[in-house]
């Protein structure tokens, strides 16, 4: 929300995992705290906290706050063994989604469609019969 403007700093933002990682709830979790702190080799709660309050504040002054692909358009990011292990979970759903290598991680996306195209493969397949002009409709 704050690359729409809506708010200035995601601690603005109540839906957000930026308050869950920083003052996670006691019952449901968002995130995985535990998990990103053994990733970030941190010990500490107030270790990861401090950590992420400061990488997330640097972003914000450096204006780096534009859309990340590979978390905005992929299913699963993480190391290659990850990756595929998300793909064979996925079962049936997995097909025609592909592994990708992307700089020193990997990628699990699925593939690219375009509104149009559905849109046209549709309207190809109705008949003439099916069709209402909208000058005739009213």
């Amino acid at each position: 929300m704050v690359r729409a403007g809506v708010v200035k700093h995601p601690e603005d933002w109540p839906f957000g995992g930026y308050r869950y990682i920083l003052t996670p709830p006691k019952g449901y979790r968002l995130t995985n705290n535990k998990k990103l702190m053994d990733l970030m080799n941190i010990k500490e709660f107030d270790r990861l906290r401090e950590t992420y309050r400061n990488w997330v504040d640097s972003a914000i002054m450096r204006g780096e706050i534009k859309r990340q692909l590979q978390w905005t358009k992929s299913i699963s990011v993480g190391d290659k063994v990850y990756v595929e292990k998300v793909k064979d979970q996925m079962g049936y759903k997995a097909i025609g989604r592909k592994v990708v290598e992307n700089g020193d991680s990997f990628v699990l996306r699925g593939p690219q469609v375009s509104y149009q195209s559905i849109s046209e493969t549709a309207v190809s397949l109705q008949s003439e019969d099916n069709t209402i002009y909208w000058q005739n409709a009213l």
